[in-house]
């Protein structure tokens, strides 16, 4: 018990690093960057600052690693409550990393289309541009449908676990469900854009609730050791 507390806390951390990574690529780079339906502009910005996408590329690196090796703690933290669903939902948590580095060789390519040089050819530019962040955007949705299950599925783990509190369940659960709402809304619906702000929110508090409790837990308490 006394070394599942020991990886509880090393969980609680690489579940930190991935919030650290995931907020500076996202939040400082593509959503600060990257302005839907103006290639021109996301052009614009990138060229001017080209050093910040080789610093969320490597920020995603790292939170994908950490994704995938957090697959394995996890099954070893919850599987005492139902082995088959705590293998389950980490091999849904290896699927979403495996989407996500897909995903991300877009923005490899984005990086290497800034590297080459100027020809004047502004419309294929601007093209390959709209054509790289709209995949990017489009398939770390899909993994998201992936993350969501293994979320909903963790949060359920969580629950019926001894030691855990049932609350971060609850909200896990919450946010693995907003994540696939959004992810399938973003699919399905032709003015998703329309309401892009609700569903944002929508996603943006149950998960940051949800996971962030469940990180600083892990961090700061590990698990409770029954006697």
């Amino acid at each position: 018990m006394q070394n599942l507390k020991r990886m509880a806390h090393w969980t609680g951390l690489g579940y930190l690093l991935i919030f650290i990574t995931a907020f500076f690529a996202t939040g400082f780079v593509v959503e600060a960057m990257v302005i839907p339906g103006d290639p021109s502009l996301t052009w614009a910005n990138f060229k001017a600052a080209p050093g910040m996408l080789s610093l969320a590329i490597l920020s995603f690196v790292l939170m994908v690693l950490m994704d995938a090796i957090l697959a394995v703690p996890f099954y070893l933290l919850l599987r005492s409550v139902n082995q088959s669903l705590a293998m389950i939902s980490s091999a849904l948590r290896l699927v979403n990393a495996a989407v996500f580095a897909v995903a991300l060789m877009d923005l490899v390519s984005f990086l290497r289309l800034l590297g080459k040089p100027y020809n004047g050819d502004e419309l294929f530019i601007l093209r390959q541009v709209d054509h790289l962040t709209q995949s990017f955007d489009d398939t770390w949705l899909l993994g998201l449908i992936f993350f969501g299950l293994h979320l909903m599925i963790m949060g359920y783990l969580i629950l019926k676990s001894p030691r855990f509190p049932s609350w971060i369940g609850l909200m896990i659960q919450l946010a693995g469900l907003v994540y696939v709402i959004d992810s399938v809304a973003s699919f399905s619906l032709a003015n998703y854009n329309d309401y892009s702000g609700f569903f944002e929110i929508m996603v943006v508090i149950p998960s940051v609730i949800g996971e962030l409790s469940l990180c600083l837990w892990l961090l700061i308490r590990g698990i409770r050791i029954q006697k």
